[in-house]
């Protein structure tokens, strides 16, 4: 019969290596249950102006919201539409839903398409805590916590992200998770100098504050064929054919590279194995690729780092071949297998996304201090230590490119609400009222300022002067 799915978040996995989720409810209406793979979702995440998108005609299938009891947690239902009337859409239950059948009139905000999202009974979940600073603990709750939660999880393919006191609980499988996890070290390293920033602010603005009061503030099944460019070949083979021995006998695949008609024409690769997971896996391990992101020259020093310490960490987490700046075509050049060069691109885009907020806090800061030196506080830069004013001094880490490219961040809502079905006729019994809501994404936001001795200077002055230090 129909299905219906009621609103709550993941707990945790189910002990004793069950293939279950333990999943809680709001206001604690139902007690804390285990629920197996294939009773479990996660909700649909509705983007941008879907609601604008969604618009269901007399006929249609929906989902219709169902509001929280003392008795149940909110739900969605199966219904169908019958009749629209002005901004009212007259729906029919279908029979076996959550709850009694029936009719109700509702406005559009009280339906959504039918999901599309599968139970979770094919994933290999696993979980792992990863540990926020003791300082972020009461960031994690904030909607700017949830937009980079659900950008993280979009990123990795992550299934949930459950806030906890002590940390993050990650679900997902085991790559997701490792790729999560890196992404969560650029948000955290980004938020504990927000949150520095923030703690000055506000002890720069009191300061203003009491100062302006006092003064005036591989026979196989399967196969593939690839290309890679001549220079990879040796990586791909690796010293007396080592690494590609390696691979077919880790995969069970047979790699072949062919001889190019052309000297420096590209050379056909080709997989042959029984399983088409490790051939795909073989194909992530010898695909090199090349991709290019859009840089504006305001944000060089930025996605370089001081002394090219940023660039060089993300190339080394990643395991990139190269990663490098051309400033002629204004794009940073990635270059290693598939995988890695797109797990390189959501770190750096990740990093490039909290370039306007240290931005914004460096003008800020700037203008709290200049008035704070105004009123005879010249000691303010040295005691805050707020000398981000200073440009970084960069460097280029090698390679070349061929092509342009432009990456786009994503942003996302995390949410760690799962929704469980219930076959008809189960019931269950607590106490209080239970609430679900999905929101919008939303990037993070932050403010900033800036300080520091030195003056405004666009970034082309800064590059010729650096230019005319490397002539001399």
């Amino acid at each position: 019969g129909s299905r219906g799915w009621y609103c709550g978040h993941v707990a945790g996995m189910a002990p004793g290596g069950k293939e279950a989720l333990v999943v809680a409810f709001d206001g604690d209406v139902w007690a804390k249950a285990e629920f197996p793979f294939d009773q479990v979702r996660k909700p649909p995440r509705l983007r941008g102006d879907g609601d604008d998108q969604f618009d269901p005609k007399v006929g249609d299938e929906v989902e219709l919201h169902i509001l929280a009891t003392e008795h149940a947690p909110a739900s969605w239902a199966l219904a169908t539409v019958k009749k629209i009337k002005h901004d009212f859409y007259y729906v029919s239950r279908a029979s076996g839903s959550t709850r009694e059948s029936g009719e109700a009139i509702v406005e559009k905000d009280m339906l959504r398409p039918t999901a599309q999202a599968k139970p979770l009974a094919d994933v290999s979940l696993q979980q792992e805590l990863y540990k926020v600073p003791a300082g972020l603990h009461s960031w994690m709750t904030t909607p700017d916590a949830e937009g980079c939660f659900g950008h993280i999880e979009e990123q990795s393919n992550l299934m949930f992200i459950h806030v906890q006191k002590a940390g993050l609980q990650l679900f997902g499988d085991a790559k997701a998770i490792v790729r999560a996890t890196k992404l969560l070290d650029v948000h955290v390293k980004h938020q504990v100098k927000i949150q520095d920033f923030q703690d000055k602010r506000e002890r720069g603005l009191r300061a203003l504050e009491s100062k302006r009061n006092r003064i005036e503030g591989t026979g196989y099944k399967h196969s593939i064929e690839l290309r890679v460019d001549p220079a990879f070949v040796p990586r791909i083979i690796g010293k007396g054919g080592e690494v590609i021995r390696s691979l077919e006998e880790r995969l069970d695949v047979n790699v072949r590279i062919l001889d190019s008609e052309e000297p420096d024409g590209p050379r056909v690769v080709r997989i042959f194995g029984n399983a088409a997971e490790n051939i795909e896996k073989a194909r992530q391990e010898v695909e090199f690729v090349e991709e290019a992101l859009d840089v504006e020259p305001e944000m060089y020093s930025w996605v370089l780092g001081k002394g090219g310490r940023t660039i060089q960490g993300f190339k080394d987490s990643c395991g990139l071949v190269y990663a490098t700046l051309d400033r002629d075509q204004r794009t940073l050049i990635l270059c290693g297998t598939r995988s890695v060069v797109q797990e390189a691109i959501a770190m750096f885009e990740t990093h490039i996304m909290y370039y306007p907020v240290f931005h914004q806090m460096d003008e800020e800061m700037e203008a709290i201090l200049s008035q704070l030196e105004e009123y005879g506080d010249y000691n303010a830069r040295y005691d805050w230590n707020w000398f981000r004013g200073e440009e970084e001094r960069d460097r280029d880490w090698g390679g070349k490119g061929w092509r342009d490219g432009k990456g786009k961040g994503k942003n996302g809502k995390s949410d760690s609400r799962a929704e469980v079905w219930e076959p008809r006729g189960k019931s269950q019994g607590g106490k209080g009222r239970g609430k679900a809501a999905e929101e919008e994404e939303r990037r993070p936001k932050g403010k900033g300022g800036k300080g520091g001795k030195k003056g405004k200077r666009s970034a082309e002055e800064e590059d010729e002067e650096d230019e005319d230090e490397e002539e001399e």
